[in-house]
């Protein structure tokens, strides 16, 4: 895996068909705690921590098969409880998600997911 300090290694690892808006490229060299927002209920910090990190898919929806399969993904933001990834992919609440990161192996309980480009999906969930 890479270290957060190297953005260019960084984003030579990012899936080509991975679209990161321009928005999304600018967190990409930001460092350290992020600021809250007005009436956030987060429970812990979060932190800003582009890093590259190898995602498995564990558990699907019943309605929804997904191949099992390993692939790369982009790390946003990082919390004690929790992540935020980029994917080029989907992903629902419910599903369970194998994360191996610069700090070890997580398992990921999918909360959210939003479409933030046409191939770009923010994707996050509370370590489980």
């Amino acid at each position: 895996m890479l270290d957060v300090n190297h953005v260019p290694e960084l984003l030579n690892t990012i899936p080509r068909q991975l679209e990161l808006p321009p928005p999304l490229r600018t967190f990409l060299n930001k460092r350290g705690p992020m600021m809250p927002v007005a009436n956030d209920l987060r429970r812990f910090p979060r932190f800003f921590y582009p890093a590259s990190a190898l995602l498995s898919s564990e558990q699907t929806l019943p309605a929804l098969p997904r191949a099992i399969g390993r692939s790369v993904v982009l790390t946003k933001d990082l919390s004690r409880t929790g992540i935020a990834l980029l994917h080029t992919d989907q992903f629902y609440p419910g599903e369970v998600l194998k994360l191996w990161l610069p700090c070890g192996e997580k398992q990921l309980l999918v909360v959210r997911c939003k479409q933030t480009a046409e191939a770009c999906f923010e994707a996050a969930g509370f370590f489980v």
